[in-house]
């Protein structure tokens, strides 16, 4: 089709994927100020005078997507170890009905398992009595609340990022932690605890690190869509991959640092070497899978270069994920090199998704 041109040359930008992703935006604000029923209006307000910020964590979606994302982590790795069952799920309409109805499920007991810890500690705290109608409804409202964000996340779509509503709530709220670390910077370097070079390093590191991210981001796009294949489909391996090798990691790395207790002294640094190196030797690990399940399942086309591709967005998956975990040691602020990789591959999607009518006028298609 060719593309319908405005009178100043240009196809007109669609700002439908930002207009939806700014829905999911108020469902959260205005979920987050909708406070647990049942608790101490005493309690809380004494609790929100002492953390002002801290509404979100006694509101109704306190859970986030949590649930979900511990249910699809667990999914994507039976997806990895067995191409057959993903190559099943991927072409039968029935077996994708039924996942998806299991995945929900599970979600919402997860949610549950999860709502009677935050009825317990906020009972142990005064905050609510601890009795069965109050322990019901903070669990059902906690259900409830992820229910909400589920659907909310289900409704916004992007066509080179798969899941991409789950992925906003995931890496959005981490846009003010970034603002908050550089907030905290810059007072250690008012008070003189650290030079003002230090938030110069600091701000040049993270910029560092979204730009190869890109880069890196689009190097796999351009060769996907060179072969004739489906960014879509080959989108999770843009985020899975840092969560997965993560999460591993930090479990051998908890094994080994308590181990090493009985023999060494240890210390944080010891634990970000363990977890950096442990991190370093599954990722790659991870990426081939992903691509071997994504060829696999659907069939895609391969290309020339796949496999340095495919090593340099691994490379900087490890370089972000360690370089801002030695920079959270140096700096002691937190910097999440996966949350990172997340937040800066959606907002690259919606971008592309906005400019889409643009660039395809650009190539007159």
């Amino acid at each position: 089709m060719v593309a319908q041109w405005n009178s100043e040359g240009s196809t007109a930008l669609d700002w439908r994927p930002v207009a939806s992703v700014a829905v999911l935006v108020l469902v959260l604000l205005l979920g987050s100020t909708l406070p647990l029923p049942g608790l101490d209006p005493v309690a809380l307000q004494n609790y929100l005078q002492a953390s002002p910020d801290g509404s979100g964590r006694v509101s109704v979606l306190a859970l986030g997507l949590g649930p979900l994302l511990s249910v699809l982590l667990v999914f994507e790795t039976l997806k990895l170890f067995s191409p057959a069952f993903s190559r099943r799920i991927a072409r039968s309409p029935g077996s994708r009905a039924k996942t998806a109805l299991a995945i929900r499920g599970a979600m919402l007991l997860v949610a549950a398992l999860q709502g009677l810890g935050i009825h317990a500690a906020l009972a142990e705290m005064g905050f609510v009595e601890n009795d069965p109608l109050a322990k019901l409804a903070v669990v059902a409202s906690l259900v409830a609340g992820v229910g909400v964000l589920a659907f909310a996340a289900e409704q916004v779509r992007l066509p080179l990022l798969a899941d991409a509503g789950f992925w906003a709530i995931i890496s959005l709220p981490w846009v003010e932690s970034i603002v908050a670390t550089f907030l905290e910077l810059m007072e250690y370097a008012r008070i003189g605890a650290i030079g003002p070079e230090a938030v110069v390093v600091a701000a040049a590191c993270l910029a560092a690190a979204v730009a190869s991210i890109v880069f890196a981001t689009t190097s796999l796009r351009k060769r996907v869509r060179e072969a004739g294949g489906s960014m879509l489909r080959w989108s999770p391996i843009l985020v899975w991959p840092p969560l997965l090798a993560g999460a591993v990691a930090n479990i051998l790395a908890g094994l080994a640092y308590e181990f090493a207790v009985t023999r060494i002294e240890p210390t944080v640094a010891l634990y970000s070497v363990l977890w950096t190196i442990l991190f370093a030797l599954i990722l790659p690990v991870v990426v081939f899978l992903y691509a071997r399940s994504i060829a696999k399942t659907f069939e895609e086309p391969d290309w020339p270069g796949r496999r340095a591709t495919l090593a340099l967005l691994a490379l900087t998956q490890i370089g972000v994920c360690a370089g801002l975990l030695m920079a959270s040691d140096q700096f002691a602020v937190a910097l999440n090199g996966s949350a990172l990789i997340t937040l800066v591959v959606f907002l690259w999607a919606l971008g592309q998704a906005v400019f889409a009518n643009r660039d395809a006028g650009r190539t007159g298609l």
